[in-house]
């Protein structure tokens, strides 16, 4: 049954009237210059990738020098890196140092070409730059914040993506950016507009100077912290939560990443946020006019930190639902968005479920970090227990399970390229390449590649980067380089 979201309940879509991308957009088709590649959807553009590997696995072509912090826990140095014009970027601390710096190294051979200091006082380095191809300009949110305790003001900051000089810089609390926790979620760039996700607000920026846009939203309610019961701890907590107002925003989730979507000639993107009225792990869609920052819509119920992806006009997003107290399972669901008239004429965005996985235990549970990647008619993700699912983009219908390492707290998620799915293994360092053969998976290579790590790779140029917490850069050949 087809069933339409009612106009409020839970992430960010941002709308705008564009009839097909921009050249700065078809720029960033090559490459890897932002978090989850060219269209932040989890595909690499590689080809000629074997179907086969050496016994021997991936030939290791480099490892950069070490910038570890030394720690290695679920809440640091989880950054993803980029790849562009033959060099790899990366957010990183250096052991025994308490400052989080921006790095530069060659993608041939790994040799360090700059660095740049970001901010001083932090432990974090969770944050993933994004590259301007037509400018070479790389935009980044410094992490500011030492885990465990409050975070300092947030800021932004434009280099030249040659040199690592810096262009401009903002401070966040004079464009309505008072704080940022780890600074997890990766600007955005659409056109002339640079979107930054913060703890408190999203921000329309110049990419050019750094000015702002637009802000949203005007205010936050705040949440009775006292007063608060657990929704899922039974009848008192859903009494208390059935009473607030479904249009109040607490907070942004910065855990989540923005990504684009087009449909109807239109340009969206998509991140989440956080209602007075959700859960403790809950959070919430709104809609957004890039050229103002006006709100167009708010719903779909999402509940987890991972980025929905896009893919044959449709959203493919997790869920949260509570089954008993204190106990969250996850649901994958699909949307089609779509452009109506209201009664005065005007237009309106909805979206509407056309299916959804309910059983539980199906997607995992809780909350999640792994994003989905979704190409070719199908939907695929991990679980905690490690294993790729496989489902039709159309129908939901379940294809396949392939068991691919052990449960654990995965946080990275699989890239599609050439035909093949590769995901790295958070508690072993170890990368798996599955082939979807139809009805099921095969694994065709499990290789020891780093350590422990919370970053996705980069896929691009016939190598694979690869950043974990306890050394830094590695980087391997996947396909022979052309004579």
């Amino acid at each position: 049954m087809i069933r339409m979201i009612s106009r409020f309940a839970v992430g960010l879509l941002c709308l705008t009237v564009l009839g097909a991308a921009t050249a700065g957009e078809a720029q960033q088709q090559n490459g890897w210059p932002q978090w989850r590649g060219p269209t932040r959807q989890g595909c690499s553009d590689e080809k000629g990738i074997p179907n086969s590997f050496p016994t021997g696995g991936l030939k290791l072509l480099w490892k950069s020098e070490n910038f570890s912090s030394g720690e290695n826990n679920d809440h640091v140095q989880n950054g993803s890196p980029l790849i562009f014009a033959g060099k790899v970027y990366c957010q990183a601390i250096a052991e025994g140092r308490k400052d989080e710096r921006l790095l530069c190294f060659d993608l041939k051979d790994g040799k360090k070409l700059w660095e740049a200091l970001l901010c001083k006082g932090t432990t974090a380095a969770n944050g993933t730059p994004v590259i301007d191809p037509a400018s070479k300009r790389i935009y980044v949110t410094p992490s500011y914040a030492v885990h465990g305790t409050a975070a300092a003001p947030f800021q932004v900051k434009c280099l030249d993506a040659e040199s690592g000089k810096e262009i401009w810089f903002t401070d966040g609390a004079k464009v309505g950016l008072e704080k940022n926790l780890l600074a997890c979620a990766a600007p955005l760039i659409h056109e002339d507009l640079l979107v930054i996700v913060g703890n408190e607000k999203v921000v329309g920026l110049n990419k050019l100077d750094g000015k702002v846009v637009w802000t949203w939203p005007e205010k936050l309610t705040e949440r009775e912290k006292d007063k608060r019961p657990q929704r899922d701890g039974g009848p008192a907590g859903e009494e208390y939560y059935a009473k607030l107002d479904p249009k109040a925003i607490c907070s942004m989730e910065p855990s989540s990443s923005p990504i684009t979507i087009q449909t109807g000639g239109r340009t969206a993107f998509l991140v989440q946020v956080r209602r007075l009225a959700d859960c403790c792990w809950g959070a919430s869609t709104v809609a957004l006019d890039p050229k103002t920052g006006r709100q167009l819509w708010m719903g779909g119920m999402l509940g987890s930190y991972c980025s929905p992806v896009f893919a044959d006009d449709t959203l493919i997003t997790f869920g949260l639902e509570m089954s008993q107290p204190c106990y969250h399972w996850l649901y994958l669901a699909a949307y089609k968005p779509q452009w109506t008239k209201d009664k005065d004429q005007k237009d309106q965005f909805t979206m509407t479920e056309i299916w959804r996985n309910t059983k539980p235990n199906e997607c995992g549970t809780r909350y999640r970090e792994s994003s989905p990647v979704a190409v070719n008619g199908r939907v695929y993700w991990i679980k905690p227990d490690a294993s790729l699912n496989c489902v039709e983009i159309a129908s939901g219908k379940r294809l396949w399970t392939h068991k691919c390492g052990d449960e654990g707290y995965h946080l990275t998620s699989p890239v599609w390229a050439d035909g093949k799915i590769f995901w790295m293994d958070t508690m072993k360092g170890k990368l798996i390449v599955m082939h979807d053969k139809g009805n099921t998976a095969e694994t065709i290579l499990s290789q020891d590649v780093c350590g422990q790590l919370g970053a996705t790779p980069a896929i691009t140029e016939g190598r694979l980067v690869v950043r974990d917490r306890a050394w830094g850069l590695h980087c391997y050949e996947i396909k022979p380089a052309s004579k």
